[in-house]
């Protein structure tokens, strides 16, 4: 091979890296945003799942009062977000998200 042609190899090997160097920076950097976004994801997902217990057990604390008070109003606001209350038993919305 003459000087010319090795020079002119070498050129393109080292444009062509540069290339391979920017599109593995612009991926890395994507990605990098990807990860975040799924860890916030993951973050809001376990929140939710601790939300929903405290939910549940502030259900059945309420109708269990209502039950020991023989309160109307607080039955009245459980019926009014669909919870049946009976007085043998916690709420049956409760029992059956417990299962």
């Amino acid at each position: 091979m003459n000087e010319k042609t090795f020079y002119k190899l070498t050129l393109a090997l080292s444009v062509l890296a540069l290339v391979i160097l920017v599109i593995n920076i612009s991926l890395s950097s994507g990605l990098r945003s990807k990860q975040e976004d799924l860890a916030l994801r993951r973050a809001t997902i376990a929140s939710g799942v601790q939300l929903s217990q405290l939910g549940q057990n502030l259900v059945r604390s309420i109708a269990e009062t209502s039950i020991k008070n023989n309160d109307a109003d607080l039955r009245a606001l459980l019926m009014s977000q669909g919870i049946t209350v009976k007085k043998e038993d916690a709420p049956e919305k409760t029992k059956k998200s417990a299962k």
